[in-house]
């Protein structure tokens, strides 16, 4: 049984004057940023995309180039972009997709927000997504995380829209959804799956949410429909891939799987330990001040992610499969199981973010988890690559003529432990909840 304070879906909250300011405020920001992401020169990640579609194309090996550590479908999709267009065409053109993804986004998750929370945590919530340090490190790098989160976003929200309100007072749906939903009850898990298996198959960064979806019964179809998307697009790549190189062994992706073994090993990549690598392994390799035990170290932070995962999704036992809860869950824990990630993959902790946001209470009990949240934000706050750090404005390894330890670095090992402050947040929101559930036998809203 669950309570709520929310709204009914069919009631809009106007606008008050005061609010002109803030609106205001936010379309000069956001026009800033947009301009300047726009002006940028360069071809930055989709550059690098690019060299390895053309690769792709010549030989049906993109892991021949050296700095290829993606997918065989990026790979096929990259090789057609390379014979319409010239690499700073396909740089300007993904640029303005980018644009207009972060836009429309923020456009479609803010309206629906709008009837769901108060005006104030509506702006503040509103400002910090556009000035999201990820989020613009997604856009300027011209990287592919922002088209991925848009995908596996819409994809599930294809599979949420047909889920059960069996025992519901008012669904929110419309009759005319309904009734498309009792026609086509297969529709919305066939078609989000696609969106998801496409997201993943571009870049695997949510790669847990298929098995997620998996474990709940409600979902278990969509699951599996997203696996075999996956399994289609990758099978397509490997068939494009093996016609190019002419050679009939390229049908398995062994070739693809080693490549991103091999590049990610410290001996291979210079980044496998470096500060701009965030990803847990990363981490523990500095601690440890060796990459020599790298296997072990893999293995270490393997179990350790594992675990993080397994006592999260205890306490969201109670949760549906269709529930933002499990996809922002996935969402947070994927990018943890990589070797390699960047800052702009903390554009993944934004779902959790904004869940925990719209759902910790208004009171002085939350506070310890509203501070956990806001320490997270502010952390990912402190790196806007490629423009640098807060450490580069500040002078590198000098603040007002005074020689310190490179604060660069500890900006940097600071920035990455966002991720861990979002996990502990949401780990204490959740059994919070789950202990309210018990006690009182009534769930606290999932939005």
């Amino acid at each position: 049984m669950e309570s709520s304070a929310v709204p009914p879906a069919d009631r809009r909250r106007s606008f008050s004057r005061w609010e002109i300011a803030p609106a205001l405020l936010l379309a000069l920001l956001a026009g800033a940023s947009i301009l300047y992401g726009a002006s940028r020169p360069g071809t930055y990640d989709i550059g690098l995309a690019y060299s390895g579609g053309a690769e792709a194309f010549r030989s049906g090996h993109p892991e021949a180039v050296f700095t290829w550590v993606s997918t065989p479908f990026l790979a096929m999709l990259m090789a057609l972009v390379t014979r319409v267009a010239s690499a700073d065409q396909a740089a300007m053109a993904y640029n303005l997709l980018n644009l207009a993804l972060a836009v429309g986004l923020i456009a479609v998750v803010w309206a629906k927000l709008r009837v769901r929370v108060e005006p104030a945590l509506w702006w503040v919530s509103l400002f910090a997504a556009v000035i999201f340090a990820p989020l613009s490190s997604s856009l300027w790098w011209k990287q592919f995380n922002l088209l991925a989160l848009v995908l596996v976003v819409a994809g599930f929200a294809l599979i949420r829209s047909h889920r059960s309100f069996e025992g519901e007072t008012s669904p929110p749906v419309g009759r005319a959804r309904q009734s498309l939903r009792a026609a086509h009850p297969l529709w919305g898990d066939f078609t989000g799956a696609a969106l998801v298996g496409l997201s993943i198959s571009i870049k695997p960064v949510v790669f847990l949410l298929p098995l997620l979806l998996l474990l709940r019964r409600d979902t278990r179809r969509a699951g599996l429909y997203s696996l075999a998307w996956i399994a289609a697009f990758q099978g397509l790549a490997q068939i494009f891939l093996a016609y190019r190189a002419r050679d009939l062994a390229t049908l398995w992706p062994r070739a693809a799987l080693a490549n991103f073994s091999v590049k990610s090993l410290p001996e291979t990549n210079g980044w496998a330990c470096a500060h701009e690598n965030f990803s847990p392994t990363s981490t523990l390799c500095r601690l440890v001040g060796s990459a020599a035990d790298w296997n072990l170290q893999r293995a270490a932070v393997f179990a350790i992610v594992v675990l993080f995962a397994v006592l999260l999704l205890r306490l969201l036992a109670s949760a549906l499969g269709r529930s933002w809860d499990l996809f922002a869950a996935a969402c947070l824990l994927s990018p943890m199981f990589s070797p390699i990630a960047w800052t702009h993959y903390q554009l993944f902790l934004a779902p959790m973010m904004l869940l925990l946001a719209v759902e910790l209470p208004r009171d002085r009990t939350a506070l310890p988890r509203w501070v956990l949240l806001a320490v997270a934000y502010l952390l990912a706050e402190l790196i806007w690559t490629p423009v640098g750090t807060l450490a580069d404005i500040a002078g590198g390894s000098q603040l007002f003529g005074l020689r310190f330890l490179p604060i660069k670095e500890m900006v940097l090992t600071a920035a990455q432990f966002s991720q861990y402050f979002v996990l502990a947040a949401a780990g204490a929101w959740f059994l919070a909840r789950e202990s309210l559930r018990k006690s009182t036998g009534f769930a606290v809203l999932r939005v």
